[in-house]
């Protein structure tokens, strides 16, 4: 599946590199390895049908301020979601943010 990258940064972590808002991870060695496997799944799904599938992911339909976008966990022992909407039939993700679920911290 195609992925497009609205944050240049969001694109610099998932290459592995912390920069600007995502600087906080430098050190979250869980995270940068969870994120990297759900990029994979990401990357060999033909289609967002078969990325639902994948109930590790727990992807979910946002709503009230988020409605029409969606979230998917990013590992069992991270707190975090990567929040996404759909785009051109479901065929390719516009990755928007990286977001700690339900605003733990």
């Amino acid at each position: 599946m195609d992925i497009a990258f609205d944050d240049d940064e969001l694109y610099e972590l998932v290459k592995g590199n912390c920069i600007g808002k995502y600087k906080k991870f430098r050190s979250n060695a869980p995270l940068k390895t969870n994120l990297n496997k759900v990029m994979r799944i990401l990357t060999i799904s033909p289609s967002f049908e078969i990325v639902k599938r994948h109930r590790s992911l727990n992807v979910e339909l946002l709503s009230g301020n988020l409605a029409g976008k969606y979230s998917l966990r990013v590992g069992y022992n991270t707190k975090y979601r990567m929040i996404f909407v759909t785009k051109n039939n479901e065929l390719q993700l516009l990755l928007i943010e990286l977001n700690e679920h339900y605003g733990d911290s």
